[in-house]
């Protein structure tokens, strides 16, 4: 027996979506087809572009009665918007977590947060950025840079855009696009900082290229590039301080530094900034973050932090 036609639809829509690295499409895509079958099963659904509120509240629902994790419940309503985010002219927007627990009474766990600070040290982090310069690695230094600046994701730091760069010269605000881990658009405060290095870049990348992909490289490869970059050299530029900082609470054993962990910077110091300012609240703050971070919920804020 064949393929059914939303599924077939599924295979469509990823078969061509370039957003985000190949695992991030191969997890979306492992969620989504479970989501396809059920939809098929209890609704005999047969056209993506009516996907509406209703089938999602119906299956996360029958996945919270077989006693699946709350993480897991969100990490499939992330796929779930990343897959119609593919869906060419959608009949109807899908709400937000908020928005699906006020109107339809959906119930959302909160995920259980993870102990422990990954944020680098400012000794570290200048660390490995004379280290890249000494290897005569400048794309190195200012990926890192950019991702601390700009609080990316290492794909979306490396899928950046002279377009995306020259808009953000324009606007002073920068504009994650498809490359977002959820597909979804957010727009980032530039920095000074930021808006130096991206200066340059731009005289060094031609109109309708990549930042930091030549001509004939995937963005995933690069970033693996960059990742590995960090964990060779990391336990050369490592610090006492930021082993206790980053110290695991339930087991006392630090983590690793990882391009990740920079995002950890970027919300600390956002909070910090944000505080600064006469009459902001932490609740304004968290509000304001949660959006440039590129998450639906405040909460994931205290990971950021060190919670």
């Amino acid at each position: 027996m064949g393929k059914s036609t939303i599924e077939v639809q599924l295979d469509i829509c990823f078969r061509h979506s370039k957003r985000n690295s190949y695992l991030s499409r191969k997890r979306y895509f492992g969620s989504c087809k479970p989501f396809i079958s059920y939809l098929e099963d209890e609704f005999r659904l047969q056209n993506l572009r009516n996907l509406h509120d209703k089938h999602v509240v119906a299956y996360i629902t029958e996945r919270q009665k077989q006693g699946i994790s709350a993480k897991t419940i969100l990490n499939d309503l992330c796929a779930i918007r990343y897959l119609h985010d593919l869906i060419q002219n959608p009949r109807y927007e899908l709400s937000d977590n908020r928005t699906l627990q006020e109107k339809y009474g959906l119930v959302l766990d909160i995920a259980p947060v993870v102990n422990g600070d990954r944020s680098w040290t400012n000794e570290e982090f200048n660390r490995m950025l004379d280290l890249a310069i000494e290897l005569n690695r400048e794309d190195i230094k200012d990926a890192m840079t950019l991702a601390k600046e700009l609080g990316l994701r290492v794909t979306e730091v490396i899928a950046m855009s002279r377009a995306q760069v020259e808009k953000a010269l324009r606007t002073r605000v920068y504009t994650v696009k498809g490359e977002a881990k959820n597909g979804k658009h957010r727009n980032v405060p530039l920095s000074f900082t930021a808006e130096r290095i991206m200066r340059k870049l731009m005289q060094l990348t031609p109109r309708g290229g990549k930042v930091f992909v030549e001509k004939g490289e995937k963005v995933h490869h690069v970033s693996n590039r960059v990742q590995q970059f960090i964990i060779y050299h990391r336990e050369k530029i490592v610090t006492p301080e930021g082993e206790l900082r980053r110290s695991d609470r339930r087991y006392g054993t630090p983590r690793e530094l990882t391009m990740h962990g920079l995002r950890y910077n970027y919300v600390q110091e956002r909070f910090e900034a944000e505080l600064s300012i006469e009459g902001v609240t932490e609740l304004d703050a968290a509000l304001k973050i949660t959006k440039e971070i590129g998450h639906n919920r405040i909460n994931v804020l205290k990971v950021y932090k060190g919670g």
